[in-house]
């Protein structure tokens, strides 16, 4: 069989081997901080040549992708390669982010048989970590009304992906205002800080310093729809007052007459007031000037316009010179606003010209003289006319020679006066002239004569103690009740004991029982007689001791 042709069987393999790779994974997860997460590639054959896998990330501003490509060879087909994914920070808030990382065979370096390997994807996530806001440099911003400054910036804390509208509104213009208004922040300029301008407002009002609210918010349909949830940020901006309650005169002195001539003054308000504010005027001596109006009421549109009150000069018919009198402007605290009612009174000094002269006062009148011991108790009556001043002493004169020389003794502005020092029995006329500021006036009519008494002074020493008793036994034919009444008053003026019965009483030795009485001089000449006689009494004359002790106590004593 040596020449016989070989033959050929044809035996066909069937494969069972696919050209592809695997993923560990479908899904990776990573932040914007930039944490990592890993997924491995590995072939699924043993390729010819090298396989080259590109990975490529569709957003690398999410997500990056390291190595890249992966080479796999006839020798470590089998052996998986990690893939890192990396997250990538940005300053947009725009929330989680999926970005696919797509692996693919690049046929161009690739044996053939992976050409049409179709290409895989991992969808990795990124937290995000931004949040749409904008800060404040500051809450707070002081300015005065004067008209100073204060700012404050503003800026996003994250990067839009349009434009951001926010609105600056002051809730009080009348004490602070802001600019600009609005703020537009770019996806340019988003992180560089705006300037916002606080300007405090002067007004006329005590009304303390003031704070207003300024708020910042954003112009939703105008802005980045990511900051449409963004809340309200505000600064509080206190504006300083410089104003005080308070109100001016136009003067703080007035001349008038009493023929009634006028003066004016003015009142105006510093400040303009929340409420009506009420000012009374007031004269303290109407007898010397009035005042027109009594009140002035200002309100929160007229406090700036003057208000004029009218001095008036009053007529007098006195001597009285010029007189200065105080006009009192104050504030009506239950009738005004509350800022002014601590405001001190103001006054105006309305001095008024004195058209009267004067002159001395007239003659008093009614002159009487009553005669005691060694005295005379003078009264008299205010002189018609007292000159056209206040009559400030009267002056008294006595004379015991029928008027002919005269002894004055100068007395003070009441209407009696009690001479002292006569002489007892001695027979004296009194006059009375009145005194004011210019002088000494005409004298009255003389007083008619009296006699001036005696002075007895009765004392233990005497025998009168005994004379009343002798005279109590002596007139025991007399009424009871006379006899009582006698001894009462004896020992009423003499302090003799009363009980048990006044005809019985004991004196008492140890008070002082002094009496000083006034008496004719005939009446006086009996009583030396009848201490002389030690008052020896008989039914007659103890009869007459006892009725002259009666008429004796009952005249003007003095203990």
């Amino acid at each position: 069989f040596d020449g016989v042709a070989d033959q050929t069987v044809t035996a066909t393999t069937t494969d069972n081997d696919t050209n592809g790779y695997t993923l560990s994974t479908t899904t990776a997860s990573v932040t914007e901080a930039g944490s990592t997460a890993t997924f491995t590639v590995v072939l699924d054959t043993q390729p010819l040549s090298d396989v080259v896998l590109t990975v490529v990330s569709a957003d690398t501003d999410e997500a990056t992708v390291s190595p890249t490509p992966l080479t796999f060879t006839n020798g470590d087909w089998d052996t998986p390669q990690t893939v890192t994914v990396t997250g990538i920070d940005d300053s947009i808030d725009d929330g989680n982010q999926d970005t696919t990382i797509t692996i693919a065979v690049d046929d161009d370096n690739s044996d053939n048989a992976f050409d049409g390997v179709a290409d895989q994807t991992v969808t990795a996530t990124t937290t995000d970590n931004d949040t749409a806001a904008y800060t404040l440099s500051t809450t707070t911003a002081s300015v005065t009304e004067a008209g100073s400054t204060a700012t404050f910036t503003v800026v996003l804390d994250t990067q839009p992906t349009s434009d951001v509208v926010l609105t600056v509104v002051s809730a009080d213009t009348d004490e602070a205002t802001v600019s600009p208004t609005p703020l537009t922040f770019t996806n340019g300029d988003w992180d560089t800080p705006q300037t916002v301008t606080v300007t405090g407002i002067d007004d006329s009002i005590d009304d303390g310093n003031q704070d207003t609210t300024i708020t910042i918010a954003v112009d939703d349909d105008n802005s980045d729809n990511a900051f449409d949830g963004v809340a309200d940020q505000t600064v509080t901006a206190t504006t300083t007052d410089n104003d005080t309650a308070a109100y001016t005169l136009s003067t703080t002195t007035a001349s008038v007459t009493e023929a009634g001539s006028t003066a004016t003054f003015t009142v105006v308000l510093d400040t303009q007031p929340l409420s009506d504010v009420v000012l009374t005027v007031v004269s303290a001596d109407t007898g010397e000037t009035t005042v027109s109006p009594a009140t002035l009421t200002f309100t929160t549109a007229n406090w700036d316009t003057t208000q004029t009150v009218t001095v008036t000069g009053v007529d007098d018919s006195i001597d009285d010179d010029n007189q200065d009198t105080t006009v009192t402007i104050a504030v009506d605290d239950d009738n005004s606003d509350n800022a002014f009612d601590g405001l001190a009174d103001q006054t105006v000094t309305a001095t008024t010209t004195d058209d009267d002269t004067v002159s001395t006062p007239g003659a008093p009148s009614a002159v009487l003289a009553v005669a005691g011991p060694q005295s005379a108790l003078v009264t008299w009556e205010a002189p018609a006319s007292d000159g056209g001043a206040t009559v400030t002493t009267y002056q008294v004169d006595y004379s015991s020679d029928a008027a002919i020389t005269w002894t004055t003794t100068a007395t003070d502005a009441t209407l009696s006066h009690t001479v002292e020092g006569l002489t007892a029995g001695g027979e004296y006329v009194f006059r009375v002239s009145a005194t004011n500021s210019v002088g000494t006036g005409d004298a009255s009519v003389a007083s008619t004569t009296v006699t001036v008494g005696h002075s007895i002074t009765v004392g233990y020493g005497d025998d009168l103690y005994a004379a009343l008793l002798e005279a109590g036994d002596s007139i025991g034919d007399t009424s009871e009740t006379f006899q009582r009444r006698a001894m009462a008053i004896a020992d009423y003026y003499l302090d003799l004991l009363t009980y048990p019965d006044p005809i019985e009483s004991a004196p008492d030795t140890s008070g002082p029982n002094t009496v000083t009485s006034t008496y004719t001089a005939a009446e006086y000449d009996d009583w030396v007689v009848g201490t002389a006689t030690g008052f020896n009494v008989d039914e007659t004359s103890g009869q007459y001791v006892a009725s002259y002790l009666l008429v004796f106590l009952l005249t003007r004593v003095t203990r």
